[in-house]
């Protein structure tokens, strides 16, 4: 398992982009920039160091800056990529200077990083004053889902399905008051304490802890969207009482539900 790196990304440049057989792009020097490039048609050749890896329909493909490289249609034909150019520094504590990456650095999950890398090249286009703010975040968005992927296969596929299915039955049970953490893990098959085991991997969070914030995320979107007095918000959010509520709310929050809805009211006007 990686070691925890802060990313700090400068902005983010997204494009698309064909090439055709016979026609490769070819690098004179190391690249002055990181990229992440999704294949949408065809078969990408990425040539490094005398070795050649195929990025297929679907994939996602990291080169790193640095690199000297040769990028090709492989095969007949032409290939399609969306790609985005950035450059990221990690935080003074890492010694890591690359992403945690291999080439092929995503094999499934297509359409969701198709969905994420159309939506910023057609944002990207549109040249409105917050644009590049918003593809930043879709970088952002892009790393994290990558590095999901990356723990995922690490802990095995077979069970981060498993933890997909206790999520689904924690975000469907969230409003029982007597919902724990043992019965989720028991949705999925598996022993409790290896059900908390897997899950802190996967989301540095204890199952109890993941659980109480998606009942306070749930209180404060009613809290700001709603008139529904506080003790009702407790009780549909699965608390099991207003003390645990307005306390448990205050110590994320630094002040009770009721000041909360205030103050938040308050700004808006």
């Amino acid at each position: 398992m990686q070691t925890e790196t802060m990313i700090y990304t400068h902005d983010a440049v997204f494009f698309c982009d064909t090439l055709t057989c016979g026609a490769p792009y070819i690098s004179d020097k190391p690249r002055n920039h990181d990229s992440f490039a999704f294949v949408t048609d065809g078969t990408l050749g990425y040539e490094k160091q005398g070795k050649t890896v195929q990025i297929k329909k679907g994939q996602v493909a990291y080169i790193a800056k640095g690199s000297i490289d040769k990028s090709s249609a492989y095969g007949c034909g032409a290939v399609s990529y969306i790609a985005v150019s950035f450059n990221f520094d990690t935080s003074p504590a890492s010694s890591t200077r690359n992403l945690p990456f291999d080439t092929v650095c995503s094999k499934k999950n297509a359409y969701r990083y198709e969905k994420l890398f159309r939506e910023a090249v057609n944002e990207y286009a549109t040249g409105l004053p917050g644009s590049q703010m918003i593809c930043n975040g879709i970088l952002y968005q892009i790393i994290g889902r990558l590095y999901n992927d990356l723990v995922f296969d690490e802990i095995n596929y077979k069970m981060a399905n498993k933890i997909e299915i206790a999520l689904d039955y924690l975000n469907r049970n969230y409003s029982r008051s007597d919902l724990k953490i043992g019965k989720i893990a028991e949705v999925t098959g598996i022993s409790e304490k290896h059900f908390r085991r897997i899950f802190y991997a996967v989301y540095k969070k204890k199952p109890h802890e993941f659980l109480r914030d998606v009942r306070l995320n749930k209180a404060e979107l009613l809290l700001l969207n709603t008139s529904k007095p506080v003790s009702d918000i407790a009780f549909q959010c699965g608390f099991s009482d207003v003390y645990s509520f307005s306390h448990c709310f205050k110590q994320n929050y630094g002040v009770s539900p009721s000041n909360y809805r205030k103050d938040q009211t308050h700004t808006e006007k």
